[in-house]
């Protein structure tokens, strides 16, 4: 497709009445980036219902792995549509469940044998996590990361301490949060060379010694890289270190790569990155090409449930299997996770090649095709703008690049498969904008 092209204003026309009627009948709590509805996604472009096309560095709010519509998942669904939309795991066996479960257990960085939960979303499957390694061990505690978002269930949001998570106003269980290495701006205050260190003696001096005994945590859940909290990366040494203290005291770890995997990161899974081992992993909706799925994966001897102990009714939906299944398939066909370590690396590298100059910018990081671009008032102070970033969004929007921001960074997430043309379209877009909005500001102030 010719993209981007704006034909008329996003929010006009056809929209406006579907825009008037949203207002009036979906909940309030539904914060849309964009005023527009959407009508087509193929390929990473997405076509509004007024006929103007966007160049999607969001993936969809992160769901579109394959960039939406992709051939072969659409007929992988088909097929399964014409066959059964679904029949209950609880009442009956899947071959698509079996295949599944093979094809994770190849890529998975669990050892010791692997056993599947299937839910319906990401929260689902924290749910999930929570329940099984508490009834294992027998312990109430659980330990989260400052800055993590795990989803909007109870358990979830009890382990999430994210900026937005406040508006939830939701009770909390037993859960104690440790820093994480955010070593832009410490949270404990160190040299971004001892961030990661000061960190690791904080969670096991502090949280383990003086808020809870090992003896007492059921598990520690994490997102080898935080992706609301601004997509925060880590020191190259400190997973390895964290996982290391966590086998030392016996806790059991949980990696959350609901929106980091598949391959999102140039891994199948984030953790690999620190050629890190969990006991168990959380997936979510990029698995299944955004289809509704949760899925717990971990070690055997943790997953000791009792029949009907934990279940779903729609958990395991065989359309969203089928959908699953393939997507892995044409990642692996169409070498999609050496793509996105590849082509993230060069977007990457032009962000900050073409931002070098900018006072605004404070830091581009990532891995893969995840990036973060942190805007901040300037770069001796690093005061957190987020003025600068939404009007990035807004700009960006308004000629026809899709991007997200949480806080005052910019959140980039293109599709593994988007075409070299559309990912050097939207990155000469981003950096233009980037630098006109910054011109603008600094004249206005």
């Amino acid at each position: 497709m010719d993209a981007p092209k704006i034909l008329s204003p996003p929010w006009s026309g056809e929209a406006k009445e579907i825009i008037s009627k949203d207002s009036s009948l979906l909940s309030r709590s539904y914060l849309r980036i964009y005023p527009m509805a959407v009508k087509e996604v193929r390929d990473g472009i997405v076509v509004d219902v007024n006929g103007n096309r966007f160049i999607d560095f969001s993936s969809g709010g992160g769901l579109l792995t394959l960039g939406g519509s992709h051939e072969r998942i659409v007929e992988a669904v088909k097929r399964q549509l014409d066959s059964a939309i679904s029949f209950s795991l609880r009442n009956a066996y899947s071959s698509l469940a079996v295949e599944l479960g093979e094809e994770l257990s190849k890529i998975l960085p669990i050892e010791r044998g692997v056993r599947f939960l299937y839910v319906n979303s990401g929260s689902e499957a924290v749910e999930a996590a929570l329940r099984v390694f508490k009834l294992h061990t027998l312990r109430e505690h659980v330990i989260g990361f400052l800055g993590g978002f795990h989803g909007s269930t109870l358990g979830a949001s009890s382990l999430s301490s994210h900026r937005s998570d406040a508006k939830r106003q939701t009770p909390k269980l037993n859960v104690h949060h440790a820093p994480y290495p955010y070593c832009y701006r410490c949270p404990l205050e160190r040299r971004p060379e001892d961030c990661g260190e000061a960190c690791i003696e904080y969670l096991t001096g502090w949280v383990l010694d003086k808020s809870v005994p090992p003896r007492d945590v059921a598990c520690v859940v994490f997102e080898p890289i935080q992706i609301l909290g601004g997509v925060i990366v880590p020191p190259e040494n400190f997973w390895e270190r964290f996982l290391r203290e966590m086998r030392r005291h016996g806790i059991p770890v949980v990696a959350d790569e609901t929106y980091t995997s598949p391959a999102r990161t140039g891994r199948w899974t984030s953790i690999e990155l620190w050629r890190g081992k969990a006991d168990a992993v959380l997936l979510g909706p990029p698995l299944s090409s955004g289809l509704p799925i949760g899925v717990l994966a971990a070690r055997e001897d943790f997953m000791d449930l009792e029949p009907g102990q934990f279940e779903s009714s729609s958990g395991g939906c065989l359309t969203s299997l089928a959908a699953a299944l393939e997507t892995l398939r044409v990642i692996k066909d169409e070498g999609l996770v050496e793509r996105s370590e590849r082509m993230g690396r060069s977007l990457l590298r032009r962000i900050r090649e073409e931002c070098d100059g900018c006072e605004n910018v404070g830091e581009v990081r990532g891995r893969g095709l995840l990036i973060g671009v942190e805007m901040v008032e300037d770069r001796e102070t690093k005061t957190p703008d987020h003025r600068i970033a939404r009007k990035i969004v807004e700009e960006c929007f308004r000629v026809g690049l899709l991007i997200e921001r949480t806080g005052n960074t910019l959140l980039l997430r293109p599709p593994l498969n988007m075409g070299e043309e559309y990912l050097e379209r939207g990155a000469e877009i981003l950096v233009t904008k980037i630098r006109e909005v910054s011109t603008w500001l600094s004249r206005a102030s």
